[in-house]
């Protein structure tokens, strides 16, 4: 059947070439379907229940995104020139794109009594006030000593401030992070004359900054893949038309996948921004298997037809099954529980499939129809393949010593590793938001936190006293703890307006005596059209919710998880029922779903992997040979990880499983071979004529792989970065794994089981 098929591609060349373009062309209109999305929510599935929890908080208090105005001062912000631009900055905030509500220290709402009277006024706000030195000091002086401005509105050494933008609720649709952020990027332009420093951070930078970052990448890496791809098919063939050839596969492998993709709504991400140069890697693999055997046929013969027929049939099943592996290992990360890896494991396994797919469709009949002349250069002769199958027979017991002294060592170092996940850690430290970051941290510890709801049980309930102590209790408990800034509730709020109704009196800072109490503050608070609007963020409409915000500088998520596990154990003990979202406890709570990734698709894969070979090889033996050369390799990814000072990530675990599909390979290819010559010749002889066979297609394929992925390490991006750098020493090491271990173990196998005989 399949040879029927093929014969029939091979009398009808042009007209198949013809079929196929037209079968692209109409593929190629889901390319336009074809979307990008970015943030903490993108990696979780609709259904997810911290999905369901942050749409919750979204529409009961709003949105947790923003953009941030830093503003530094060395001799220190509460000046009058310095407080005259804050005032601007904050106006004009207003004016960039999506932007809701702006908090900043001139119209922070200060509430007071004079003469008995109560008063909500701006701090710097009042437009008719002149900005006196004598004026700016006394504000300054309240400013520090308030209890809700230092350590969030301002750092406490009085030399940073802030100005937040807080962006309106999408529900889930995309926001114009690019545009936001280049409409604030041009605000603060002119006002950024030192000594002042003014940078921008926030969800809405990083954001932003993790899509362009990504996108930079594909535009820059993808040319640079495409052109080393061309210079290495032109060195190792010679000819420009088995360039034409591979080029061809590659283009019509990409447009194939990504328009089906685009049919069924796929949507670029940070992560899935790689998978174009990974196909690029992967899918000229199969081609030059096909298209050596065909001139080492050729060269015999001078037939291209038969050539072309013998290249097919030599190559089908071991291509096959290479192909069906390696997909095997991207779509075991559809075992996933993150939306990202899910899309990132299915695209990538098609695109493996359909790269296959394409090679057959397209070598035969384009090298029927343009014509091929080449001067193929062997990448190693055979005398020297028969030189070094007998250094593997004499030397096979120090081999496999060594190989298995190594996989102990590497396992020792590979078991200290951790699971986390940092995203400005995903830039390098050369980058503008990475560097930002640090100078926010440096300054006041950190402007970004988890969201913590709490529930009263039931409408109005949240305005009872006995459990505003509680949340009082519980936020006290969580300023105590190493790392956090600050914690921001409704209580201070209530308790400074307690304070002011009872003329100041500071025995008053406390939270009222009852629910009517409460309710009254609420009341006189929301008469304020900026006072209303920071109650509405603070507690729900029904009354029922309560919105507590953590600003702390932990940017591990490991720490960030376990404290927010202190802080659910914390809240129970008090009798509170208290839920942690927001873009902070999303992020953090990535390092759980790595983790389970990690364990499900790696051994899932592996699983399958061998099933696929015991089956298509009619072998137990050879599909238990398979993964033993391939658990060093990823034992020595693992241990450079531990050593590199890096974590597991959501880089490492793609790595991990596309590796060990792509490392069976090579391993697949050498075993069936193998097979075909272990019976009727010896140790020696069987290694040769295995290496003769395919130990050139290996070496060939393996080393545009690492290329490949070698360019991925030029990435500004760390994600690609890891990515890169881990795959190639996984890949680097499982070449030499099948090309050193995997002999050396066969060999002595076939000697013990050859003396067992003759006794």
């Amino acid at each position: 059947m399949i040879n029927k098929f093929f014969n029939f591609m091979f009398q009808n060349p042009k007209r198949w070439i013809a079929s196929l373009v037209l079968l692209t062309l109409f593929i190629s209109s889901g390319l336009f379907q074809l979307s990008s999305k970015f943030g903490p929510e993108v990696w979780y599935k609709k259904n997810d229940p911290l999905m369901q929890m942050y749409r919750f908080f979204e529409q009961e208090f709003g949105r947790d995104d923003t953009i941030v105005i830093a503003i530094h001062h060395p001799d220190g912000v509460l000046n009058p020139q310095t407080i005259k631009l804050l005032k601007e900055l904050t106006d004009k905030l207003y004016l960039v794109h999506d932007i809701i509500q702006v908090d900043s220290l001139t119209n922070f709402n200060w509430v007071h009594s004079f003469d008995d009277v109560i008063e909500i006024e701006p701090m710097f706000g009042d437009e008719e006030v002149e900005l006196s030195k004598n004026y700016v000091n006394k504000r300054a002086e309240i400013v520090m000593n308030h209890p809700e401005l230092p350590g969030a509105l301002i750092s406490k050494d009085a030399t940073t401030t802030f100005v937040t933008g807080f962006l309106k609720p999408r529900f889930g649709k995309n926001i114009n992070n690019k545009k936001i952020v280049e409409e604030t990027q041009e605000l603060i332009k002119a006002y950024n004359i030192p000594p002042l420093k003014i940078v921008i951070t926030g969800s809405s930078y990083l954001t932003h900054s993790v899509k362009s970052v990504s996108s930079g990448d594909l535009a820059f890496l993808l040319p640079v893949l495409f052109l080393v791809i061309t210079f290495l098919i032109y060195f190792i063939f010679r000819s420009f038309r088995v360039v034409i050839i591979s080029l061809s596969i590659l283009v019509m492998t990409n447009i194939l996948t990504f328009g089906i993709s685009g049919f069924f709504g796929f949507a670029f991400s940070n992560l899935t921004f790689t998978i174009p140069i990974i196909l690029l890697a992967i899918c000229i693999a199969d081609a030059v298997h096909l298209l050596s055997s065909f001139f080492s046929s050729y060269k015999v013969n001078n037939d291209i037809l038969q050539s072309l027929r013998d290249s097919y049939k030599k190559n089908f099943k071991p291509t096959l099954m290479t192909s069906i592996t390696t997909a095997i290992g991207f779509f075991s990360l559809a075992t996933s529980n993150s939306t990202p890896l899910v899309e990132m494991g299915m695209v990538s396994g098609l695109g493996v499939l359909l790269a296959w797919f394409t090679s057959y469709a397209l070598i035969g009949p384009l090298i029927l129809t343009l014509g091929v002349r080449t001067k193929i250069s062997k990448v190693l002769h055979n005398d020297f393949w028969w030189r070094y199958s007998k250094f593997i027979v004499e030397y096979k017991w120090p081999i496999t010593g060594v190989f298995i002294l190594l996989t102990i060592g590497t396992l020792n170092f590979a078991l200290k590793n951790r699971v986390d996940f940092n995203p400005y850690d995903q830039f390098s430290k050369t980058s503008k938001i990475w560097q930002t970051n640090q100078f926010i941290k440096e300054r006041i510890g950190g402007v970004n936190g988890p969201e913590i709801v709490i529930d009263s049980g039931s409408p109005e309930a949240a305005k009872d006293p006995s459990f505003l102590k509680k949340v009082e209790e519980l936020a006290i408990w969580i300023g105590n703890i190493e790392g956090v800034n600050k914690v921001s509730t409704l209580i201070d709020i209530l308790k400074q307006m307690n304070k002011t109704l009872h003329n100041d009196d500071d025995s008053f800072y406390k939270i009222p005596a009852s629910s009517k109490a409460v309710a009254e503050e609420l009341l006189l608070l929301s008469m304020d059209s900026h006072q209303a609007d920071m109650i509405k963020s603070k507690i729900s409409v029904d009354r029922r919710y309560l919105r507590m915000t953590i600003l702390w500088n932990i940017s591990n998520s490991k720490k960030g998880l376990d404290v927010l596990n202190q802080i659910m154990e914390k809240a129970q003990e008090l009798g509170l029922k208290a839920s942690a979202t927001g873009k902070q406890s999303l992020s953090i709570n990535m390092i759980s779903y790595i983790f389970a990734t990690f364990k499900s698709s790696l051994a899932l894969s592996m699983i399958v992997i061998t099933l696929i070979i015991i089956i298509g090889l009619r072998s137990i033996r050879m599909g238990v040979f398979s993964l033993i050369p391939n658990i060093l390799p990823l034992l020595v990814g693992a241990a450079w990880i531990y050593l590199g000072g890096y974590f597991i990530d959501f880089s490492c675990v793609v790595a991990f499983v596309i590796s060990l599909g792509i490392a069976v390979d090579d391993t697949i290819h050498f075993l069936v071979a193998y097979k075909e010559n272990e019976k009727e010749n010896s140790i020696s002889e069987s290694l040769f004529l295995t290496f003769k066979k395919c130990g050139n297609g290996i070496v060939l394929t393996t080393l545009i792989l690492i290329l490949g992925f070698w360019i991925l390490t030029f990435s500004d991006f760390l994600v690609n970065y890891k990515l890169g750098l881990l795959t190639m020493i996984v890949l680097a090491t499982a070449l030499i794994g099948d090309l050193l271990f995997l002999p050396a173990l066969l060999a002595i196998i076939k000697s013990r089981f050859s003396k067992k005989l003759s006794d």
